[in-house]
């Protein structure tokens, strides 16, 4: 029988055609495979820049998130949670790799996370979850590593932030574009949503009619707040002052504000039964100053103000997670691995730098104390990034820091150790404001720690992922970030 050329290209077409069909078929039953059944959603909702200490649900008297603290009310709290960093992109990278930033090499929000990096979206990615994420501002979709649908391009940026050249998307426009994605959703595969919210941050820009808008009511007056903040929190009055403690209420009404978004997003996914099975993680980045240690902002501190921040387990229907407080000291990087175990997932190769521990035992129980470890924390370097050998200032609007400088909690004694100053060693736990200075009062145990805590940050750039140089960000999110203060 002949065939003829045009034929033979038929069916040539129609073989390559069916096996592309079976190779997806196989991909999908491969997927289908990975997810029995009984995965819960996985809701991360990241608040930029809220102190742990301005939420109802550790110990604030003012009313500046009654929503989140009613998921507390039927969650686990971490009371002793602590941040990698005091800078956004370097603290959401640990977040998401379980790594500390001498490992995963992002020190700066200009830098992007490499696409090799293992995540949290990219885990559950290949687990089977569909993966979505919703960031407020154009620098952090250096984050995308293994997200399906991610906001942070710049045709979302320019359409969201209008020709008024807003640096960030609001709270509402975050969660408007959030439930637009959980409303079309056609898969019924389980789902990992991330949720960033920066109105937190940009608390001091905000003018009288905005505020106002926001339908606020703290019940407290602004000297209330100052009264407050000096005797519980340890802001001294003389830096406070007269516009100081209107400045706290502006950022406890942004608090609020934000508490109403995360409010609609859960109440929504009740309405359409995706809360059914879903686990909520709510934290935030890093604190804020706030005036105590005499500085208001984050980017050049690593006090406890700065480090210690909010983290919250919630399942809805209130299944599977206890519910109560948990002392013990955690970090922002066991949130990976605790996915991983609570998924019955295995860790790829490099699991063994991850710095991060399960937190499932204590999840669904008390369990067994945590293994006593350092709980790291650094601050942006002062030239570059070390790893690639930068020599150039990185400033900040507010002021250029004197040194690199990072810490390291050792039991009850954090040790911050300033490379071109004196260091600093206090007892967070009798000295909570961190304001009396141990280094040279016990000065041979204090050169202890500060050799074990020299020797951690040595081990951790050892155990660096991270090769070769990252590329640039464009000129447009460069512009962002001069905006928001971060360069100049």
């Amino acid at each position: 029988m002949n065939i003829k050329k045009t034929d033979k290209r038929v069916i040539t077409l129609a073989v390559i055609a069916m096996a592309i069909i079976l190779w997806n078929l196989a991909q999908y039953e491969g997927n289908d495979e990975r997810i029995s059944g009984d995965e819960p959603n996985i809701v991360l909702v990241t608040i930029d820049t809220l102190r742990a200490d301005h939420m109802g649900t550790y110990g604030y008297p003012f009313k500046t998130t009654p929503f989140i603290d009613s998921l507390a009310d039927d969650g686990l709290v971490f009371q002793n949670a602590y941040s990698s960093s005091s800078q956004t992109v370097p603290c959401h990278a640990s977040i998401f790799t379980g790594l500390d930033l001498p490992q995963h090499g992002i020190y700066r929000n200009i830098e992007p996370l490499g696409k090799d990096h293992e995540t949290i979206a990219k885990m559950l990615s290949e687990r089977g979850y569909e993966t979505a994420g919703y960031v407020a501002t154009r620098f952090m979709r250096n984050l995308d590593v293994g997200f399906d649908t991610f906001s942070g391009n710049n045709a979302f940026y320019n359409v969201m932030l209008g020709e008024n050249r807003q640096v960030y998307v609001t709270g509402e426009g975050i969660t408007s574009r959030a439930l637009k994605w959980l409303s079309h959703r056609k898969d019924k595969r389980p789902f990992f949503l991330w949720l960033h919210y920066y109105d937190v941050h940009e608390a001091y820009r905000l003018d009288k009619d905005v505020l106002e808008k926001l339908g606020y009511d703290s019940g407290s007056t602004n000297y209330e707040v100052l009264a407050y903040s000096i005797s519980e929190l340890g802001s001294p009055p003389a830096r406070i002052g007269p516009s100081g403690f209107p400045r706290i209420r502006w950022y406890d009404e942004r608090t609020f504000y934000v508490d109403k978004q995360i409010k609609r997003v859960y109440g929504s996914m009740d309405m359409s039964g995706d809360n059914e099975n879903t686990l909520w993680i709510i934290t935030s980045d890093h604190g804020e100053g706030l005036a105590n240690h005499d500085y208001d902002g984050h980017t050049n501190r690593i006090y406890d103000e700065q480090a210690r921040v909010p983290l919250i387990f919630h399942m809805s229907g209130g299944k599977d997670i206890r519910v109560g407080r948990e002392a013990q000291r955690v970090r922002h990087v066991d949130i990976l691995p605790t996915l991983a175990d609570m998924l019955g997932i295995s860790l790829k190769d490099g699991a063994s730098k991850i710095q991060g521990v399960s937190l499932a035992p204590i999840l669904t129980s008390e369990g067994e104390p945590l293994e006593e470890r350092p709980i790291f924390s650094m601050r942006r370097p002062k030239y570059g990034n070390p790893l690639e050998g930068e020599t150039k200032p990185y400033f900040s609007l507010n002021s250029e820091p004197d040194d690199e400088l990072y810490s390291a909690i050792w039991g009850n004694i954090k040790y911050i150790h300033h490379t071109d100053g004196p260091d600093e060693a206090y007892d967070i736990v009798d000295d909570p404001f961190e304001s009396k200075n141990l280094v040279k009062s016990r000065y041979e145990e204090m050169q202890e720690l500060r050799e074990k805590t020299i020797s951690h940050y040595e081990m951790l750039i050892a155990d660096r992922t991270f090769q070769g140089k990252k590329e640039g960000l464009d000129s447009q999110t460069i512009k962002d970030l001069e905006s928001l203060g971060y360069i100049k």
